[in-house]
């Protein structure tokens, strides 16, 4: 296995993505890199243009979708930090979702797919879409991600 390359993070620019989403050895961080790719909510077109990519590795898309899951919680479970904007955020990243939702459930529902559950959840959320087996079967999921989330982001004010 070929030793790791990190990547200068800060701020993210397409060179950089680009050289990250298509080498499993180029990463921006060993840990926590959905966490940094989800620190500015500016870099979710930067995620969307690269999950769009066939170049980009599907481990590299798993991390992308779990960052911009974690873009759409921030709002929605801390919403006095994101005032005034919260629900725009969380309006444009669910649009770009579903602009986007081929490739987001392929994903999704790809047996291999490296997201978190409580992400997929959140991540179906946004779509509209129905949970799938084996995600509806697990109330915890549902009440916390799916019901809760809707809850919460209808409390959401502009």
């Amino acid at each position: 296995m070929a030793e790791s390359k990190y990547l200068e993070f800060s701020p993210l620019t397409f060179e950089s993505m680009e050289k990250w989403a298509v080498n499993s050895d180029v990463m921006f961080s060993d840990q926590d890199e959905d966490l940094l790719l989800a620190a500015e909510k500016e870099n979710s077109t930067l995620l969307f243009m690269f999950l769009q990519k066939d170049a980009t590795l599907p481990s590299k898309k798993d991390l992308i979708l779990t960052a911009l899951g974690v873009l759409i919680s921030g709002p929605i479970e801390f919403p006095d930090l994101y005032v005034p904007d919260g629900r725009q955020m969380v309006d444009e990243i669910r649009r770009s979702l579903n602009n986007n939702k081929k490739l987001v459930v392929e994903r999704l529902t790809d047996e291999n797919n490296e997201i978190p559950r409580g992400y997929m959840t959140k991540l179906y959320w946004a779509m509209g879409e129905p949970l799938p087996e084996p995600l509806a079967a697990d109330e915890f999921l549902v009440d916390r991600y799916y019901r809760g989330f809707e809850q919460k982001y209808l409390s959401l004010t502009d």
